[in-house]
């Protein structure tokens, strides 16, 4: 038995680090080029086996039938992630994503190809490989899947009283509407600034998260650098983030640490954590995460604990 399941994109990642950003007919000076496993389920479920041990995350998702996919089959098997539930689709290409880093401020640019992702339809919910990742666990991350596939996983997961965490990513633009009509069928949805604006306008964030909130989800939304909140009834909490400068440290690499944060809230609610706490842990998760140049940067729980402490000790963090 699991307690955590992400279902979602496992992608093989091509990060370019960079001296600032391109910009149509302006080029932009590559300082190195490094490959590494990523893909939005797989960071996540990875983070999760972190923090509770292995066996305790599982991830749903599809590769390709290539050195791709094998690669990522392996790297996951050899962190203790589940991988039962990944199906490996013939003469379909594994997923891809292509990131550039500015190696001064660490923010990112990223395109996605899903690949053999693309191929799970509503009707890959009843195998037995989906059925029994959903069952075992005691939370599910619903991410960037395919509409009939997500709305048939949140389906399950509601049938079997599992705690939704819906992270839609991308899927906050492309299909807004479906989004917005899963609010009342999951637990909590975890969007990110720019998703907010996509769903619930271009308003405040709290104010964008309280109104989201009323559609029935408990509503988070990271902050980058400041943060994160939860909206829930009406009532905004803050949740601190970890000043690193106060620490020494600098970010290097803002890709993953989403997935870092959704991950480690995810496994501290499984493990039965209240939502604060869950947070709290999450957000230093995620200033973890960027203090490391690999997609897949998430710690593990000595290292969660040890940089937490360390934190507190610098006043990088807020009781």
């Amino acid at each position: 038995m699991t307690s955590v399941a992400a279902a979602g994109a496992s992608n093989w990642d091509t990060l370019i680090l960079s001296r600032g950003f391109p910009r149509p007919r302006v080029s932009a000076r590559a300082v190195s080029v490094l490959e590494f496993p990523g893909g939005k389920a797989a960071n996540v479920a990875t983070a999760a086996t972190r923090i509770l041990g292995k066996g305790e995350g599982a991830v749903i998702s599809a590769v390709g039938e290539d050195e791709f996919g094998r690669r990522l089959l392996r790297g996951l098997q050899d962190e203790g992630v589940d991988v039962r539930g990944v199906f490996v689709v013939e003469e379909e290409p594994s997923g891809r994503a292509f990131v550039i880093v500015d190696e001064g401020t660490g923010e990112n640019m990223i395109v996605s190809f899903h690949g053999a992702l693309l191929r799970l339809g509503r009707d890959h919910v009843d195998l037995a490989e989906v059925r029994e990742a959903v069952e075992s666990a005691k939370v599910v991350v619903v991410m960037d899947v395919p509409a009939g596939f997500m709305e048939g996983l949140v389906d399950l997961a509601a049938e079997e009283d599992r705690t939704i965490v819906l992270a839609p990513g991308i899927k906050s633009s492309e299909n807004p509407d479906l989004i917005r009509s899963m609010l009342r069928r999951v637990d909590y949805v975890v969007l990110n600034e720019g998703e907010l604006a996509e769903l619930a306008g271009p308003v405040d964030p709290a104010a964008g998260a309280r109104a989201l909130a009323r559609e029935g989800a408990r509503v988070v939304v990271t902050l980058s650098g400041r943060g994160s909140m939860l909206a829930s009834s009406g009532e905004v909490l803050e949740i601190p983030a970890v000043d690193l400068s106060k620490m020494g440290l600098k970010a290097v690499n803002s890709v993953g640490c989403g997935d870092a944060f959704i991950g480690v809230f995810a496994a501290f609610k499984s493990a039965g954590s209240g939502d604060v706490e869950a947070l709290r842990r999450a957000s230093v998760a995620g200033a973890y995460k960027a203090t490391r140049l690999e997609v897949r940067g998430s710690p593990t729980l000595e290292q969660l604990l040890k940089f937490e402490e360390a934190a507190l000790g610098a006043g990088a963090l807020n009781e």
